[in-house]
């Protein structure tokens, strides 16, 4: 896999400083792609093993790629959520490709984790928009950020030098090799304590 360093970082920063709105065990309506089955946990094994002294390591299970937030469950209207649900995911069934494959070769160091990245497939642009503009006509409309799609590996913890983390992954990056898998479309409520995002599956697209 090829290995980067994020423009301009130097120092990592702790991911989990800024975590305040998930206090008191507050859980999220969310769309994510998860990537139990795919493959990708054996793939990056070598490469999570390295990051272990440097970050909080993200389990295999709970490995994922963020998409799009549909609000947390205390302030979410319940209906609304799942006629987001419904549409996105009836819509996703007739768009959905026979295969929607995910290349991930490039590892990235950048300030707040590890990340793996890799091209864009015209798919998946199609489903974050597809979600976006489903969720503003339900939810109300937002302001989105730039969708930059990713698994994160691990999450930093404290400051650490960029080049401390970029010389463990080395060699494993070099040994590892870029994967292609299909990831499943998944409604969850998601969970973020104890410095770990965990879920219960609402309603994927298996």
């Amino acid at each position: 896999m090829f290995l980067r360093t994020g423009d301009g970082v130097t120092h990592t920063t702790n991911h989990w400083a800024d975590r305040d709105q998930w206090a008191g065990g507050r859980r999220q309506l969310t769309l994510h792609l998860t990537f139990a089955g795919t493959g990708l946990a054996d793939a990056t094994a070598g490469l999570r093993a390295a990051l272990e002294p440097l970050v909080d390591v993200v389990p295999p299970e709970w490995l994922h790629l963020t998409m799009t937030p549909l609000g947390f469950t205390d302030e979410v209207d319940r209906d609304a959520a799942g006629a987001v649900a419904d549409e996105v995911f009836t819509a996703w069934a007739d768009r959905r490709p026979a295969h929607p494959e995910l290349a991930l070769d490039t590892v990235l160091v950048g300030s707040e984790g590890v990340l793996l990245c890799g091209p864009v497939p015209a798919w998946l642009g199609d489903l974050v928009r597809l979600q976006r503009e489903t969720v503003d006509r339900h939810l109300g409309a937002r302001e989105w950020r730039d969708f930059w799609p990713h698994a994160s590996l691990g999450y930093f913890n404290a400051a650490v030098p960029v080049e401390q983390v970029a010389a463990a992954l080395a060699d494993p990056a070099r040994e590892a090799s870029g994967v292609v898998v299909e990831p499943t479309l998944s409604l969850l409520e998601l969970t973020c304590r104890d410095h770990l995002y965990a879920w219960t599956v609402l309603r994927d697209d298996s």
